[in-house]
């Protein structure tokens, strides 16, 4: 009897932390005890990742869990999409350049914001303009740049928020990588293209991050983003040559210049 009742309360506990895995049509039972995961009995290598209350568990042939409540669908992986949804941190970038003759002209982009009182975004978009506004959907502020790097084409603006990106090492980016870019349009911040890293692109002395990602006019200043949602660099220019491939700084080059 005794022999029984232990057994029993082995089994409780064990289906207390005992969830049903759907993966298309197979069905599988998945343990969670502390960060080992068990399926079907067999310990599955990964660590568990908690992004906004969400859990994913990579495992190596089923890809990752996503647990909804009681239930755990699998996903492939998180996708831009997914990720977009969590990043507030960008900015209308608008700057005008009065003329002789009483008319002006505009340029426009993107701004990041890397800290609670900095925003980051491309030199050429605010080199030789007398008005430099930072706009999103509801209002718009007036700012002054506190440091501008013609050779990078980086410039940091001054300017209060809550809504720093997070920011990631470019020094880890290697080709193949799954990445996106991510502006603003229509003074929203919106996804703008999904791509993957090809490489360093030398120009100059400098180099940049090619992606396959496209950019477009007025993409200038936008974040590249890794699939952890973090920022690895900003959107500098396109090669006309190679459809629009996109050229980013990275971030690591930008933070240098920050700290200055």
């Amino acid at each position: 009897m005794k022999k029984r009742l232990i057994v029993l309360i082995a089994f409780l506990l064990i289906t207390a932390f005992t969830f049903p895995v759907y993966a298309g049509q197979s069905i599988y039972e998945l343990v969670l005890s502390g960060n080992t995961v068990f399926i079907d009995g067999n310990k599955i290598k990964g660590t568990i990742l908690d992004y906004k209350g969400v859990t994913y568990v990579p495992v190596d042939s089923l890809g990752e869990f996503k647990k909804n409540n009681n239930r755990i669908d699998v996903k492939t992986k998180l996708t831009a999409e997914d990720l977009v949804k969590d990043i507030k941190g960008l900015y209308y970038i608008y700057t005008l350049k009065y003329r002789m003759d009483g008319g002006s002209d505009y340029v426009y982009g993107t701004g990041v914001s890397i800290d609670k009182n900095t925003i980051v975004t491309c030199q050429h978009i605010i080199k030789s303009y007398d008005t430099i506004k930072v706009e999103t959907s509801i209002v718009y502020k007036f700012v002054n740049p506190v440091i501008q790097s013609p050779k990078k084409d980086i410039a940091f603006l001054e300017y209060t928020n809550d809504n720093p990106v997070k920011i990631g090492d470019s020094d880890t980016v290697k080709e193949g990588d799954p990445v996106f870019i991510m502006g603003v349009i229509e003074k929203k911040p919106a996804l703008i293209s999904k791509g993957f890293v090809l490489g360093d692109y030398n120009y100059g002395k400098n180099i940049f991050i090619q992606t396959s990602a496209k950019c477009e006019r007025g993409n200038s200043g936008s974040g590249l983003f890794n699939m952890k949602g973090e920022l690895i660099g900003i959107v500098d220019a396109k090669v006309t040559e190679t459809n629009n491939n996109s050229l980013i700084v990275p971030i690591n080059e930008v933070l240098k210049l920050r700290s200055k």
